[in-house]
């Protein structure tokens, strides 16, 4: 991210994605009009465990459950964010959302729930984390329930962007001791450590891994990694219980087309295996060996890559149609979310379903699918009323 250079890709980058979208979503963006608008979204890696039934909340409840469909409850966020697009949960109950704040879309809302979605409790209204147009990335990641990393909003006068922690569920952020201002293009966190991907200020032209304690909040680790043209680190990225890192890169010196990047040793050495993807939405590795990447190849084809030995090596997956992004509950079972419609999969992305609750109905799921137990899981989306000439922003809890 830094200077001038990232700021011109991410741009063009983010220009191709809006231009390719336009006609095929036309319509429904019509629709769903505020869903598509830029927004950050919250990261953790799951733990797979079942939700624990309770109907307990922290200070601030929002019982913001409405109705309920035949097969999906709906819950209406629309006081509290604006556009949000992505859900995630550290396990079965527990989980943020990241979003605009719907009373000043240049602020960005950070809400939190541990009913698995029923109940909201608004946690921070002003967040100063990075953001950048219609491809979202994890910048926020939680790792238990109090604790978690952010990379900050890029700021001009500062040069770049800062790394902070939250000890207090995000209500407050404190920068990284000894974390340069730079700009930053991934960031992941497994059970004992996080793990910044970018460049700092002072040697933009090349990049940099920070390795931080999930403990002590300090930098353990610095890396001095291959220059932007050899290595630059697309949208998201897995850090494995184990240190294992699996990144998107694009290389320019080895060539066109977008690669898996992988390192044991914390970015001291990387093999790279080629995907025929020109644009990353996410990655997701619901286990440490399985993988699953999401992209797209042109404007009419998506694609899913899967790796089963940890990354070493990737198996190009077809998807029934175009898809935004992508969550799996574990190695089998996992769903993919695009305007209006949800497939789902169970057996490890080689056959899809679509969820058929969802045909013909006013509430429309858009950007984001979080898989948080066996049998349940939520979405993100949005309900057009035309004479109210308003958009409710919804979350779809399935069953």
């Amino acid at each position: 991210m830094g200077s001038t250079g990232f700021s011109i890709k991410h741009t063009f980058a983010m220009y191709k994605f809006k231009k390719k979208k336009m006609t095929k979503q036309l319509i429904s963006a019509l629709l769903i009009f505020g869903l598509i608008s830029a927004t950050t979204f919250v990261s953790c890696k799951k733990d797979n465990t079942e939700p624990s039934n309770t109907d307990e909340n922290t200070q601030g409840n929002t019982d913001t459950t409405n109705q309920q469909t035949n097969c999906f409850r709906v819950v209406d966020l629309t006081n509290y964010v604006g556009g949000p697009q992505t859900i995630n949960f550290i396990n079965g109950a527990e989980g943020w959302i990241v979003a605009k704040n719907s009373d000043d879309m240049n602020k960005r809302t950070l809400i939190n729930t541990v009913d698995s979605g029923l109940t909201w409790t608004v946690i921070n209204t002003d967040l100063n984390v990075e953001h950048k147009g219609s491809v979202s990335a994890p910048y926020i990641q939680f790792y238990n329930s109090t604790n978690g990393f952010m990379i900050g909003k890029y700021n001009i006068s500062l040069g770049g962007s800062q790394l902070k922690y939250t000890t207090d569920k995000g209500q407050t952020w404190t920068v990284i001791n000894g974390s340069a201002i730079g700009t930053w293009d991934v960031m992941a966190v497994n059970s004992t450590d996080a793990v910044f991907i970018g460049h700092t200020v002072q040697g933009f032209d090349n990049g940099v891994l920070y390795k931080v304690s999930n403990a002590s909040h300090e930098i353990t680790l610095t890396v001095d990694l291959p220059s932007t043209l050899d290595l630059y680190a697309k949208v998201d990225m897995n850090l494995a219980d184990d240190g294992t890192i699996n990144v998107p890169v694009s290389r320019v010196n080895a060539g066109s087309g977008l690669y898996m990047a992988r390192s044991v040793d914390y970015g001291a050495n990387w093999t790279f295996s080629a995907i025929d993807l020109e644009y990353i939405y996410n990655v997701d590795f619901p286990t440490n060996n399985i993988g699953y990447v999401l992209g797209d190849y042109d404007s009419n084809a998506s694609f899913m890559y899967k790796t089963t030995d940890g990354g070493i090596t990737w198996t190009k997956k077809s998807l029934p149609q175009s898809f935004i992004h992508h969550d799996f509950f574990d190695g089998l079972n996992g769903l993919c979310v695009n305007e209006g419609v949800i497939y789902k999969t169970t057996d490890g992305a080689e056959t899809w379903a679509e969820v058929s609750c969802f045909s013909n109905s006013e509430h429309q799921p858009s950007r984001g699918v979080a898989f948080i137990s066996n049998n349940k899981w939520l979405s993100i989306g949005g309900r057009y009323v035309s004479s109210e000439n308003k958009t409710y922003q919804e979350l779809y809890i399935y069953p």
